[in-house]
């Protein structure tokens, strides 16, 4: 079995770890693609990192099952669940498995899916409709955090979301957006990514290299400001500047699963007085199966999203050259069934 190991600080190896047995209540997976994100970066770049396999999302096809396994069966298409829970702790148990106090995450925490099979449990497996192909299935995570933040936020129909930063997650939150029958306005100064934007159907796109956001969505909102706004933790863009593109009384919400050390210093003197409620979103808070449905819907397009392909052997040789710039790419997927 070959897998992507972290081996040290920039350093990355392909390695043979052998065979995995098939436990009771598991199942092993042929993988078909994973997807090369900010956490892999993160553990990558780390000073000290563990010795680690990389890979936080993934899809493979089911080759063999352990016993106890009910509802999945050889040559199902899944997508392994990015962080695991306990399903025991407190929180686990009122529902709030966001919250769980054991949960474990693929390639961050435990060993992750940047390998050509894996076993994993049947809790961690999430059966795919044939209507989604495999690279659409990395982004799942993705779409999921979307969900998560439109919750938090109680975006309602006709309200307008400010997205600070055309990143995938931004242009999934977009799109999410549109499925809310909410107005999405994309702020970033990457005209690439707002034209990528725009094919995706947002009609509102702003790019702050030539024009004044604040000023603009006055226009657009008709003096009254956007009711919410979303800041994506890896666009680069200024954070302060996000809160000036709300009413009173708006919502905002900092999203990412990862924040690379980026300074959020903000000043919350201007929050204050406008009445604004914050609140990070750092996760997908166990929406996969409502990022499934809308994935197989197609109320959200994610092959745009799709802009480099590689080969499993060149996971090291990509990581090496985004380095620290890990929104280099809205998403890149790495093809494992060619091996």
């Amino acid at each position: 079995m070959k897998a992507w190991r972290v081996t040290g600080q920039r350093k990355a190896e392909l390695i043979d770890m052998g065979s995995q047995s098939v436990e009771a209540g598991c199942v092993k997976l042929k993988m078909l693609a994973a997807s090369l994100t900010p956490t892999e970066c993160d553990v990558y770049n780390s000073a000290a990192p563990n010795a680690l396999v990389l890979g936080r999302n993934g899809v493979g096809l089911v080759t063999e099952t352990g016993g106890d396994v009910t509802g999945i069966k050889r040559g199902d298409t899944v997508y392994v669940r990015p962080v695991s829970y306990c399903g025991e702790c407190a929180h686990c148990r009122s529902g709030k498995k966001g919250e769980c106090e054991h949960s474990y995450t693929y390639g961050k925490t435990e060993d992750g899916v940047l390998r050509d099979f894996i076993t994993v449990p049947q809790s961690d497996a999430i059966l795919l409709p044939g209507k989604i192909s495999a690279e659409e299935g990395v982004f799942i995570e993705t779409v999921a955090l979307a969900v998560a933040t439109l919750d938090k936020l109680k975006l309602e129909k006709g309200e307008h979301i400010v997205i600070v930063g055309a990143t995938d997650a931004g242009l999934a939150l977009a799109q999410v957006a549109l499925y809310y029958q909410a107005v999405p306005i994309v702020v970033d100064m990457r005209g690439d990514r707002l034209e990528l934007a725009e094919k995706l159907g947002i009609y509102y796109t702003i790019n702050i290299v030539d024009t004044d956001p604040v000023k603009k969505i006055f226009s657009i909102t008709c003096g009254k400001m956007a009711e919410t706004a979303a800041y994506c933790l890896l666009s680069g863009m200024p954070l302060q500047r996000s809160f000036d593109c709300l009413a009173r009384f708006g919502r905002a919400a900092i999203v990412g699963m990862e924040h690379l050390g980026r300074d959020m210093t903000i000043n919350l003197l201007p929050i204050f007085e406008k009445n604004v409620t914050l609140a990070p979103v750092s996760g997908a808070d166990d929406n996969y199966l409502s990022a499934v449905n809308m994935l197989a819907s197609r109320a959200v397009n994610v092959q745009p999203l799709i802009t480099k392909k590689i080969p499993f052997e060149s996971v090291g040789a990509s990581l090496a050259e985004m380095g620290d710039d890990t929104d280099k790419y809205a998403g890149v997927v790495v093809e494992i069934d060619k091996l």
